[in-house]
């Protein structure tokens, strides 16, 4: 079930949703507008860039926006310009391990962090 802008409003008065910074018109029926931070990261063309889309029950922290230019024309990226939306689900249980991962805590703009899983270490040590 997709969250209104009701439940969305009810539990950040609850604080059992927290968003920071929040404009009262980044509230839309179903969504939550969000817009650019301000810490910005380049990457060089020859990394492979990955979008996971998700943030999972119990993160907690900044969340990095990976983004592509596929135009030949440059994109003017500044600090708090939309560029997209959170839409929240409700779970039909609470889940028994809730996220606690290599990203939890996160602040700025953060790098992939994928040197940092068992399997990467175990290719790594072979």
């Amino acid at each position: 079930m997709i969250l209104s802008d009701q439940t969305i409003l009810r539990m950040m008065d609850d604080n059992s949703l927290v968003i920071e910074p929040l404009g009262q018109n980044q509230i839309q029926p179903a969504s939550v507008d969000i817009r650019l931070g301000n810490t910005f990261s380049v990457v060089e063309d020859r990394l492979f860039i990955q979008n996971a889309g998700w943030v999972d029950p119990g993160f907690q922290g900044e969340i990095t926006l990976e983004l592509f230019n596929a135009n030949r024309c440059a994109i003017e990226l500044t600090s708090g310009r939309r560029v997209g939306q959170l839409v929240f689900a409700r779970m039909d249980a609470s889940a028994i391990q809730p996220y606690n991962g290599k990203y939890q805590g996160q602040r700025g703009a953060t790098g992939s962090r994928v040197f940092l899983d068992a399997e990467q270490k175990a290719e790594a040590a072979e």
